[in-house]
């Protein structure tokens, strides 16, 4: 997925070339991202952090540092797929 909740969690798999486990980090919207888990040297999954809500959706980076490169794509935080506490009696 290219999206997700706001409150995080979300298993994403990223696929690239040259992955090992020597400087790998994984960020989203300049979090790190969690559980990192180097399938191959072409694919990973992590968790997405969390970021404070927003009722507007957010577009990040999602960035791989390898060793010396660098690589991001987009990823998109969803307000409607965040759940949400609207009423309490």
């Amino acid at each position: 997925p290219i999206r997700g909740s706001f409150g995080g969690g979300q298993l994403i798999t990223l696929t690239g070339h040259g992955f090992n486990s020597t400087g790998l980090t994984v960020t989203i919207c300049q979090q790190p991202c969690l559980s990192i888990s180097l399938l191959s040297n072409t694919q990973l999954t992590c968790r997405t952090p969390s970021i404070p809500f927003l009722f507007a959706d957010r577009l990040c980076n999602a960035t791989v540092l390898a060793g010396n490169l660098i690589q991001s794509i987009s990823y998109l935080y969803q307000a409607n797929l965040t759940a949400m506490v609207s009423n309490i009696q």
